[in-house]
Order: C-alpha cells, then sequence, then structure tokens
C-alpha cells in the first residue's frame, strides 16, 4: 500500500487544480480518501502516523478549509464537505476515551 503522502502529492494534482483553477477533481478527492481511509488502519494499530503523512494531512486540511474567494457555491460546498469528511477520519483513529487514558495529567 503507498503511503497518503505519495498518493496526495504525487499521484493526484488535486490541491492544484483547487487552489489554480477552483477545480475541485471528484475523482481525485475519492482516491486521496480511500488513501487516508486506508492508512488509518495502518496509524490506528502502529499507535502513530509517520511525520510525512502527518505533514501532508495538515496539507491538505489547510487547503480545504481555507477555502477560496474565487470558488463557486458548488465547488466551496463540496470543498467544506471534504474537509468534515477528511476531519471525521483523522478523529477516529482514536477515540476520546484512548486519548484521555494516554495523556492523562498524573
Amino acid at each position: 500500500m503507498k503511503k497518503f503522502c505519495e498518493i496526495l502529492w504525487n499521484e493526484t494534482e488535486f490541491d492544484i487544480k483547487l487552489r489554480n483553477e477552483n477545480y475541485f477533481d471528484m475523482k481525485e478527492y475519492m482516491l486521496i480518501k480511500e488513501s487516508l481511509t486506508e492508512n488509518s488502519l495502518i496509524w490506528r494499530k502502529n499507535g502513530s502516523i509517520p511525520l510525512d503523512d502527518a505533514v501532508a494531512i495538515i496539507s491538505l486540511v489547510d487547503q480545504l478549509a481555507g477555502g477560496n474567494r474565487f470558488h463557486d457555491e458548488n465547488t466551496a460546498l463540496k470543498t467544506e464537505n471534504a474537509c468534515i469528511e477528511i476531519m471525521e477520519i483523522v478523529d477516529g483513529l482514536f477515540t476520546f476515551q484512548e486519548f484521555e487514558e494516554k495523556y492523562k495529567r498524573r
């Protein structure tokens, strides 16, 4: 399985199309979302996310959450929904209880 950052940065031009062309490529987004979902299972099992993949996630969320004043209403809605979906996948890596147990103050 390919690393998430490889899919995001090497195999798609999703971010470039969104930023430069104001185009939300649904096919590429689905590939990115699938890769994130598959990799998240490994990250959860390992208890950590590799640094390059973490940077890729932050970059993607930043681009999606940042919006663009040139996006039409349809693209803006797709972008907002994609950001929510990505964050739900990331939030699913650990439950609140697991997080609280691991980082509980003593």
